[in-house]
């Protein structure tokens, strides 16, 4: 069943109108926000108004402040396409005598109530943005955490559809509708377009938004539903990686035997992120997106180890991707990104309690180091010097960072030039040190590397090298779009 959504297409006939009215939304929704720091209110009427809303509720119930405080209200509920849940409860009236005001920012609040069409409700983990009063009424605005919707008492759980955030894709089955991934250890899973797929991705494209596209769908009879969160949340980070941008999920729905939803959980804690247009797997290919999907996983080091940090890489090289942001910044990120990638291979392949990022052993070197710092006494003859010597000794016991990036390179089976790495070394220590494109400076090789050209060249050289790496790091081997030319992505083989 496919779940009705509140979005601003249905408002439009097509793109060209929701263009020609982009400019007015998005002064209400500035406004939105403005009013209610700056004099402190949240009309009905704004909320009202707020066009970016996936699921909208409204009914009677309890309010619950962790200070013991409980309010009966009318209230109003919804989830925006970013995830986020804002509730506004209106008409709130005190079930003890003695009211005191909370600080707004650290009371903590819970939810319990009824929608006007009979589904019960509750709201957990919410913190207070503004509370108005006037008389013995209140008017109370909340985030919450979570958001949770029973429809139906019906205990015969038969599917768990996941809304999913900027997922561009063509499928293997229904025209292109449906892909199906057969994920190794795990039941199959299916995402399947949503019915306003293509206004949506256009919407998503034009305005570098967020939204949900598509759904996952799990068989409940196949895969415990405790089991499908952690799934999704790996086969997640494999999407984006194939994908250049965030891919998430904000909300769940249980389905029953007969394809009726009995119940809807809304997630605000599940961080979503503008789109970006790198794609590292071309969204029309469909089988290269389905062979990266069904074997992402990471090919060196122990798998339980690595799937923390591997998720941090992940979410650190997607921020370098972000439209709207200064180049050098993202060029730096991906420096940090490099350094993450380094720090895990690192880890990964520790043997005997022997650190690859070590010249020498540990014991080997405190031997060396003796005879060094006889040498060092002798010729510098202040102390204060001295000491500063000592602290940098270990320094010259560590592998050069291009020595690390080449070993690793090796481990995962990657062939490349050493002067491409020398290269990377370049323009990252320049970012890292300087804030600035190694372009600015280069001389010599500014004639030697077409990747120096401009910044905009190295920044794609840079983001180039890292998707192949992290590709390679989960051992795929096929089509991808090499992004290293300032013109359109031009599909290359990754052997």
């Amino acid at each position: 069943m496919e779940p009705e959504q509140l979005t601003s297409y249905n408002n439009h006939s097509n793109i060209v109108n929701i263009q020609k009215n982009i400019n007015i939304n998005r002064k209400k929704t500035v406004d939105f926000f403005f009013l209610y720091r700056l004099v402190g209110m949240i009309e009905e009427d704004i909320l009202e108004y707020c066009n970016n809303k996936i699921y909208e509720y409204s009914g009677t119930g309890e309010l619950l402040f962790e200070d013991g405080q409980k309010f009966d209200c009318k209230f109003v509920a919804f989830q925006m396409k970013n995830g986020k849940i804002l509730f506004h409860a209106k008409r709130c009236r005190s079930k003890i005598q003695q009211y005191s005001s909370p600080k707004k920012g650290y009371c903590r609040v819970s939810f319990v109530g009824v929608t006007d069409k009979k589904y019960k409700i509750s709201g957990k983990n919410g913190f207070i943005i503004h509370i108005e009063s006037v008389n013995d009424e209140r008017s109370i605005t909340c985030s919450f955490e979570m958001l949770n919707v029973q429809i139906s008492e019906n205990e015969n759980k038969r599917e768990v559809h996941f809304g999913i955030t900027n997922f561009e894709f063509t499928g293997n089955e229904c025209n292109g509708r449906t892909l199906t991934l057969n994920l190794k250890g795990s039941a199959g899973i299916s995402i399947q377009k949503l019915k306003a797929y293509n206004k949506i991705m256009r919407w998503i494209k034009t305005f570098r938004s967020i939204d949900v596209n598509c759904k996952a769908i799990f068989n409940l009879s196949e895969e415990k539903f405790e089991n499908t969160i952690e799934i999704l949340d790996n086969l997640l980070y494999a999407m984006s990686i194939a994908r250049g941008t965030k891919i998430q999920w904000i909300y769940y729905e249980i389905f029953d035997d007969k394809g009726i939803c009995i119940s809807r959980v809304h997630s605000s804690s599940r961080v979503t992120k503008v789109y970006s247009s790198y794609n590292l797997i071309d969204p029309k290919d469909t089988n290269s997106t389905k062979i990266f999907l069904e074997n992402a996983k990471p090919i060196f080091g122990e798998k339980s180890k690595l799937v923390e940090p591997m998720r941090e890489l992940i979410d650190s090289h997607l921020d370098s991707l972000i439209p709207g942001v200064y180049l050098e910044t993202k060029g730096a990120n991906l420096g940090i990104t490099m350094e993450m990638l380094k720090e895990i291979f690192i880890r990964t392949v520790e043997k005997d309690g022997i650190n690859k990022e070590n010249i020498l052993t540990e014991e080997k070197f405190k031997e060396l180091e003796k005879s060094i710092k006889k040498c060092i006494k002798f010729e510098v003859k202040e102390k204060e010097k001295r000491a500063l010597i000592y602290k940098n000794l270990k320094s010259i016991n560590r592998r050069p960072f291009n020595t690390l990036i080449s070993d690793f390179c090796k481990e995962i089976n990657f062939e490349v030039d050493e002067d491409q790495v020398q290269l990377f070394v370049k323009c990252r220590n320049q970012l890292v040190h300087t804030g600035n494109f190694y372009c600015r400076y280069a001389t010599e090789d500014k004639e030697r590397y077409p990747q120096l050209k401009d910044e905009l060249s190295e920044y794609r050289f840079l983001v180039n090298f890292i998707n192949k790496l992290l590709l390679k790091s989960y051992g795929y081997r096929g089509f991808y779009l090499d992004w290293s030319s300032t013109e359109e992505p031009v599909c290359k083989e990754l052997v």
